[in-house]
């Protein structure tokens, strides 16, 4: 598991994008709020900035356009990110705390069961932590991208938790 978490909660004001913190590399194309479920953001990469930033543990050399959001956990537990549904082979970044060049807390490429689309889990401490959510591509590859975000149930956290992995 590439899963970590932060000491503090930090929560933003909620606007339609957040500026970035000193030190980052982005700012957040959207806030989430505590959304949950199938489809919380959906669009395309095409055209983006690449915001950098993502190890090359977890994506070697991507230099993909990327779109990146704020989301808050609606209450303290694990929560599953993917991006199942995608069109192109995508890598996913999950930071704690206000923009790119926050504390990094998972990262994954080509999840488990998920084919070329990422998956991973985070712990939230407390309700209303703030995480950045960075869906980008591996390589070059940009395109259609799906963001789905649920809560993991007690019974559900012994499935496998995909880890960083480079492989397309």
């Amino acid at each position: 598991t590439t899963t970590t978490t932060t000491e503090a909660a930090t929560t933003p004001t909620p606007s339609s994008t957040v500026a970035p913190s000193a030190g980052s590399q982005c700012a957040a194309d959207q806030v989430l709020g505590s959304a949950l479920g199938a489809s919380v953001a959906a669009g395309s990469t095409v055209g983006r900035a690449n915001n950098g930033s993502i190890p090359d543990t977890c994506a070697d050399n991507s230099d993909a356009p990327d779109a990146v959001f704020v989301w808050l956990a609606p209450e303290a537990g694990r929560y599953r990110v993917d991006t199942v549904g995608s069109s192109f082979d995508t890598v996913l970044a999950v930071r704690g705390g206000p923009g790119c060049g926050s504390l990094l807390l998972a990262c994954n490429d080509d999840g488990v069961d998920t084919g070329f689309q990422s998956a991973l889990e985070v712990d939230a401490l407390v309700t209303g932590e703030l995480f950045v959510v960075q869906v980008d591509g591996f390589g070059v590859e940009a395109g259609n991208f799906v963001l789905n975000i649920a809560k993991v149930n007690a019974t559900d956290s012994d499935s496998p938790t995909p880890s960083s992995s480079s492989s397309s």
